[in-house]
């Protein structure tokens, strides 16, 4: 069978995101674990305090490379707006039934996560014995700004872009494949368990027309990780005081 080799202008933007998302995640993903940035912050600031900004400056760069430059690169060359890729100030009511269902299910996971040993010689990511409440309201800001770029690519540009381009089932399941491959390096149950939330999450974000729910409950889940990771592990504590 023949199959001929034929652009058509309706995959542009879907290809176009695909691309920014590829290059976003190589620059993100090798540009925040650089030696030589690992050495300039340690060498500024000691060997785990280094770390600790190393971890901040990974999730804002998340932020950069899958929020901000994709958005900027989308918007400024294709005919849709915000709305179109799932960002508007009207919330529907069903996003918040949605968010109260699921923020508690995710943060009992995260509790019952936190206990494993394995998940512990991984999270919390910032590897200080000693925390202060300055170090936990900065890792919080890191997690906050980081889904937000996160879920602006995976349930924004690709979803919606490849909603118009295929349909919305395939959209649904290349998002989640996407989504799942990029969790295998951490560990197998996060990769699996990124299978059923991110079809979730897809589903979700189509009846609502907003990438609301999935931002709000993915940021949920990783402040909730933060705190029981830290309260959980044997080697770690937050400090009662407030300082620098």
């Amino acid at each position: 069978m023949q199959y001929p080799i034929v652009w058509e202008v309706k995959y542009t933007e879907y290809s176009l995101a695909l691309i920014l998302f590829m290059a976003g995640f190589l620059f993100w993903f090798y540009g925040s674990r650089s030696k030589w940035l690992n050495q300039r912050l340690s060498g500024g600031y000691g060997e785990d305090r280094g770390q600790a900004y190393q971890v901040l400056l990974k999730r804002f760069m998340g932020f950069l490379f899958y929020g901000i430059i994709p958005a900027t690169v989308l918007l400024s060359t294709q005919p849709y707006g915000w709305k179109d890729y799932g960002v508007s100030a009207r919330i529907p009511a069903e996003a918040w039934y949605w968010i109260l269902i699921l923020s508690p299910v995710l943060a009992g996971a995260a509790w019952i996560g936190a206990r494993k040993p394995d998940s512990r010689n991984m999270y919390p990511e910032i590897r200080l014995k000693s925390w202060n409440w300055m170090t936990f309201t900065l890792s919080i800001l890191g997690w906050a700004v980081y889904m937000l770029g996160y879920e602006f690519m995976f349930r924004g540009f690709l979803l919606f872009a490849g909603a118009r381009a295929l349909g919305a089932w395939p959209a649904i399941l290349i998002s989640t494949i996407l989504y799942v491959l990029i969790h295998v390096p951490k560990n197998k149950q996060e990769a699996i368990g990124a299978i059923p939330l991110g079809v979730l999450l897809c589903i979700i974000t189509f009846r609502t027309g907003s990438i609301f729910v999935p931002v709000v409950v993915h940021t949920t889940m990783a402040i909730a990780n933060n705190w029981f990771s830290l309260k959980f592990h044997p080697e770690m504590q937050l400090e009662k005081r407030w300082s620098r």
